[in-house]
């Protein structure tokens, strides 16, 4: 586990949705992609950057301008989710390198050249000179807390098999490797946000309580990536959730209609909503 100061007693995470394909509340800009922003009192954590056309004018709507970040941590380097990193990096202009958030993602998420890629995505040399970087393939703790999977296990015979995207800048049949999560570690049990979970949503919250040795999943967000999943699929991920006694269920962006409709705890998260969970 990484050294580092948790949140005080009597602290709350707050989780505010800054791009998603669809916004919630007038003011807000709807985008396809997704981007989170973690907020626990020590560590102000943004989870992907969407596309970038909507990131800094929905993070100005809930009233963030995203200088004070500690952490950005990316899910994997498709385009909806690293595109934001350009917007960002200028908007940090005036920061001083060494305070500028640490950035933390698989090291196949940013490709060393990215010739065909849309003009945003910045190759790896760019992001190195923007921000102080910890690409990992190993799990990574931002604090005492939170945790970065970085890469997850496929299980073959798991409740969901691994989704059949690929990376763009990869062989058409390598797997999707740099896809990742965030585990938070609340009294409750784990708070869990998928990028696109092309690495099976089930697999990811497995992974989360495998490497935090949490057996608790309170909740879990994010892109499911169930939008093409048949009805065998969808019962069994369905299945496991409830097996694991999931309260809160908030799926989004990529995870198809069917899939935000699995269990009756779900609720619906776009562009503008906010969670708050407790941890004490």
């Amino acid at each position: 586990m990484q050294a580092g100061k948790g949140p005080p007693a009597g602290a709350h995470l707050r989780i505010r949705v800054l791009t998603e394909n669809q916004a919630m509340y007038p003011g807000f800009i709807a985008e396809k992609g997704l981007s989170i922003l973690l907020d626990d009192g020590v560590s102000k954590v943004l989870f992907d950057t969407g596309q970038g056309g909507a990131l800094l004018e929905n993070a100005a709507a809930f009233g963030e301008d995203l200088q004070d970040l500690t952490h950005i941590v990316l899910s994997h380097g498709h385009a909806d989710h690293v595109g934001g990193l350009q917007r960002l990096a200028q908007s940090l202009h005036a920061t001083p390198y060494p305070q500028r958030p640490l950035l933390v993602t698989h090291p196949d998420s940013i490709a060393e050249q990215a010739p065909d890629a849309p003009a945003q995505i910045l190759p790896r040399s760019a992001v190195q000179a923007a921000f102080p970087c910890q690409f990992t393939r190993a799990p990574f703790w931002l604090h005492p807390r939170l945790l970065f999977l970085g890469e997850i296990p496929r299980a073959p015979h798991g409740p969901q098999a691994p989704q059949g995207m690929r990376h763009a800048a990869h062989h058409a049949d390598a797997p999707l490797l740099d896809d990742s999560a965030l585990a938070y570690c609340t009294p409750q049990g784990l708070v869990v946000l998928a990028g696109c979970a092309h690495s099976g949503i089930c697999n990811i919250l497995a992974y989360a309580m495998q490497v935090s040795g949490e057996s608790r999943v309170l909740a879990v967000l994010g892109g499911f990536h169930l939008r093409n999943a048949g009805k065998a699929v969808l019962q069994r991920v369905a299945q496991y959730f409830n097996d694991l006694q999931i309260t809160a269920v908030h799926a989004c962006h990529c995870s198809g209609e069917r899939a935000a409709k699995l269990l009756p705890q779900q609720s619906a998260i776009h562009a503008g909503s906010e969670l708050v969970f407790a941890l004490s």
